[in-house]
């Protein structure tokens, strides 16, 4: 029998990881038997498109990142007044998911309200926690929380925030947490017979970072690692792919003055790609080097660009931060260093570069955890929640 669902998506923009997730979620759970109904902005529906979707979406969540920052953020907000009234239509749902916490789940709140069904929230990061920060905010995502069937974190780390930013408000049965998942394509796995082939070729020791380019991501560890791993095997590059890399971004010109003040050559900014772009840098790529940082309200929460390099059989070096622990062991699919401490990273990347026999046997495990943390494990788990819920 189809279950049909309600979902409030914020974004379906493949080159951002938050829009791979939903993309992706989507597609899996309609293979579990859900026939989804979805609301998102109306800046969604290219990348709707783009993504060729089947399920029916409404166009009537406003820009929910600019509307109160923006002349045309305002004069989108009142497409609030199309979603009020869609919610009185029968859509024959019988439960409704926000696809990111707050403010996006005050949609799926009224919506789930309105029809007197089940409401989960899946929260992706700081999103789940931060409206703690206000004190009308905090009293209005409250109360979503304490009448919420069931709250997804993508990590312990983000359930863990949750609960001690929102204690009170959430029963902690009502709260659990489901790591990212990753689409099981198939991919080079040996990381070794590519270095090889790299070598063979005359190509540079290659590494990556798949991020955008904001604070939280830590940039500048990543710099000043290059740094020193360039002084150490001369030849080494640095590509940096993700959205973020213009002038408008203030955090983008420091790193680039950091990079000239420090002289330092090889780093290559790739800007925004597709998916399938970003997977072949995966593939040419002989470490993917990842250096968030804990910020006082945000931290890496669980980031995909781990999961998605191991399917390539890329070695990962990264530090302890946020969720990252989570997803990669130190010394078995990756090497971890502390926060900030550069040194100790660019000696890890360095073992990397220099070592392909230890290269390959990280790279296969962190393809073998990948390949376990797949869409069709994600989307059962969702499911059962589900069934859990309607059947309950």
């Amino acid at each position: 029998m189809t279950l049909r669902i309600g979902y409030i998506a914020p974004s379906f923009d493949d080159t951002t990881g938050w829009g791979r997730w939903v993309n992706d979620f989507l597609r899996h759970i309609v293979q579990e038997g859900v026939d989804p109904v979805v609301w998102a902005p109306a800046s969604s529906r290219k990348h709707f498109e783009e993504a060729g979707h089947a399920f029916e979406v409404r166009y009537s969540l406003p820009e929910l990142f600019d509307y109160l920052l923006t002349r045309k953020g305002i004069t989108r907000f009142p497409t609030i007044g199309v979603f009020l009234r869609e919610v009185g239509r029968d859509f024959n749902l019988r439960l409704v998911h926000s696809l990111e916490a707050y403010p996006w789940c005050l949609y799926g709140d009224h919506l789930a309200r309105r029809r007197g069904i089940p409401h989960v929230i899946t929260s992706h990061g700081r999103y789940g926690y931060i409206a703690s920060n206000r004190w009308l905010d905090r009293r209005i995502y409250g109360n979503v929380l304490r009448r919420a069937s069931r709250v997804v974190a993508v990590s312990e780390a983000v359930k863990r925030e949750i609960v001690r930013r929102h204690a009170g408000f959430i029963p902690l049965p009502q709260i659990t947490s489901i790591n990212n998942a990753v689409d099981s394509v198939e991919c080079v796995a040996d990381g070794m017979h590519r270095r090889m082939r790299k070598i063979n070729n005359g190509s540079p020791p290659t590494i990556l970072s798949v991020t955008r380019l904001i604070k939280v991501k830590g940039i500048e560890a990543s710099i000043k690692t290059f740094a020193r791993v360039k002084s150490r095997v001369p030849d080494a590059r640095f590509l940096i792919v993700g959205p973020g890399n213009n002038e408008k971004n203030g955090y983008y010109r420091a790193i680039r003055k950091l990079i000239s003040e420090k002289e330092i050559e090889g780093i290559t900014f790739i800007g925004r790609v597709g998916r399938n772009e970003t997977e072949e840098y995966y593939r040419s790529a002989d470490v993917l080097l990842h250096t968030p940082v804990t910020l006082k309200d945000d931290f890496d929460s669980c980031p995909m660009v781990l999961l998605e390099a191991g399917l390539s059989g890329t070695p990962i070096v990264a530090t302890r931060s946020g969720g990252v622990p989570e997803i990669i062991s130190d010394g078995v699919n990756g090497l971890l260093a502390d926060e900030g401490d550069v040194e100790r990273l660019a000696e890890l990347v360095t073992e990397i570069l220099l070592d392909p026999e230890k290269a390959s046997l990280l790279g296969r495990n962190n393809r073998r955890i990948a390949l376990e943390r797949n869409w069709e494990w994600y989307a059962g788990l969702q499911s059962r929640i589900y069934e859990e819920l309607i059947d309950g």
